[in-house]
């Protein structure tokens, strides 16, 4: 005889349980377990890094810092594919440690409708509530932008206001991260990592990965936090932490039985739906509960991170405590995908500390959002806006450097890794055409770096994201919008 299941009914039968699984409750909720199947010799990995507001770009007056520069002595570290050679420049100057794994792409857009008809403002790429005519996706400059990065997609409308007053909500599908998290981190321990270096803004412009439309994912600003969350297991000894994975086991084993048996009750076809995907990730839970490593060879329990108070003095020591704890994280395989945000695009901070390249130690007093503003006058903002692009290049090289440094299969961790590096806005003013987007490693996802490939002008970057996915063993026609993909990125997989 089947029976109805209300609310309250599965309410009683089944609080108690997940009262029980505070260690699981995020992962159960947000339906982040991974449950796609993947088998490939090298243990292909994606990060995606972000910095804010833009780079320095022509502007206005404004010379190029950013994209490579023609390299007259034709022996450059940077190959254009059809003969050219090139250099890195001021801003990248860092990654130069790292040539033969990089890749800069020149030439992509993150959309390429957001205006259509006529202005009546000036053309500086900047919506405003009094133009005339267009037709704007929600939201403003730089909101789009973070919307954009790893969704390809439009935002929602929403009741988020931007910095000129537009209203937006939060973005319109999955990240690429959380995408591919699905099939690279199947088995795993923690299906994504989601690391911030000072994020404090909590809206639209503070978030770059979605489990799903309207779903956006924080990033955790502790590394301590991170610590405990990834690397607790680790130190336990190895009788106590069978003992461990047998008290989740059984309390699993337990909601898994409640699960399967809700089945039996008259359930109409989207609620058995939803019954079956729970119960789908409770067995992947199962799976994941056995699948932390055992200390040994690579893989190491890192140094037990103290707990910096989380200001823009301390942004170094919060930087090189989450790329150790990453790199560590991937060495003893708990996840292959991550991402790791330094600020956000409201950026209104200084950075308050030294740094070598600074010329006028003042200088570091100076807002991050409002250089990126008035970095075309060129004087202290437009050098403090290099120093600090510098200083961000440098944290990409230190990342991937460190994974260079560990053997893995054929090559190296970087070789296993494809690091998306990019910001919300190509400059300052609010564009989004040509976005300094930059691909570090990879080489075994068949990516060969040390090259300048230029596309466009006016190519969407939905084309990148497609590439990337394809190029580590994820199939698809297109990744976001389907409309602003128009094929895999010639040339940059072989």
């Amino acid at each position: 005889m089947s029976k109805k299941l209300t609310r309250r009914r599965f309410l009683r039968g089944s609080g108690g349980v997940i009262v029980a699984l505070p260690l699981f409750q995020s992962d159960f909720i947000t339906g982040r377990v991974s449950k796609a199947s993947a088998a490939t010799s090298e243990p292909l990995r994606f990060v995606a890094m972000f910095r804010p507001n833009g780079t320095a770009q022509p502007f206005a007056g404004a010379p190029d810092y950013w994209w490579p520069t023609t390299n007259a002595n034709g022996n450059g570290p940077l190959s254009d594919g059809k003969g050219g050679t090139f250099n890195f420049n001021h801003c990248n100057a860092p990654l130069s440690s790292i040539a033969p794994h990089v890749n800069f792409l020149h030439g992509l857009d993150y959309t390429r409708d957001e205006r259509r008809g006529p202005r009546s403002g000036p053309n500086d790429g900047y919506p405003r509530p009094d133009d005339v005519g267009y037709d704007f996706d929600p939201g403003e400059g730089h909101q789009m932008g973070m919307g954009k990065f790893l969704t390809g997609r439009p935002l929602l409308t929403g009741a988020q206001a931007g910095g000129d007053g537009s209203l937006a909500g939060w973005a319109s599908g999955i990240s690429l991260d959380q995408h591919l998290a699905k099939t690279l981190s199947k088995g795993k321990r923690f299906s994504s990592l989601e690391l911030g270096v000072h994020v404090t803004n909590g809206d639209v412009r503070g978030r770059m990965s979605y489990a799903g439309a309207n779903q956006p994912l924080p990033p955790t600003n502790s590394p301590r936090a991170v610590f405990d969350r990834i690397f607790s297991d680790l130190n336990t000894s190895p009788t106590a932490l069978q003992a461990l994975r047998a008290r989740r086991g059984s309390v699993l084993d337990t909601v898994l039985d409640r699960c399967k048996s809700y089945m039996n009750y008259e359930l109409g076809y989207e609620e058995r739906q939803r019954m079956e995907q729970h119960c789908g990730m409770i067995r992947d839970l199962e799976e994941r509960i056995v699948a932390t490593p055992v200390i040994g060879d690579r893989c190491q329990l890192p140094a037990v991170p103290g707990s910096p108070t989380l200001s823009p003095e301390n942004i170094p020591i919060f930087s090189q405590l989450h790329i150790d704890l990453l790199v560590m994280a991937f060495a003893c395989d708990l996840t292959r995908v991550a991402t790791l945000q330094y600020s956000d695009s409201f950026n209104l901070i200084p950075f308050s500390f030294p740094i070598a390249d600074r010329v006028n130690q003042s200088d570091a007093f100076l807002l991050g959002h409002e250089i990126s503003h008035s970095f075309h006058n060129v004087g202290r903002e437009f050098n403090e806006l290099i120093v600090r692009e510098k200083w961000y290049s440098r944290q990409v090289a230190s990342f991937a450097s460190k994974l260079a440094a560990y053997g893995e299969g054929s090559g190296s961790m970087l070789d296993n890794t494809v690091i998306l590096w990019s910001s919300e806005l190509a400059h300052g003013h609010h564009r989004h055409n040509n976005a300094p987007l930059t691909l570090i490693g990879g080489k075994n996802a068949g990516i060969k770096g040390g090259r300048y490939l230029q596309y466009g002008p006016g190519r969407p970057h939905n084309d990148l994201l497609r590439t990337i996915m394809n190029a580590v063993g994820v199939p698809g026609d297109s990744f976001g919008r389907p409309d602003w993909n128009t094929g895999v990125l010639e040339g940059l997989v072989s």
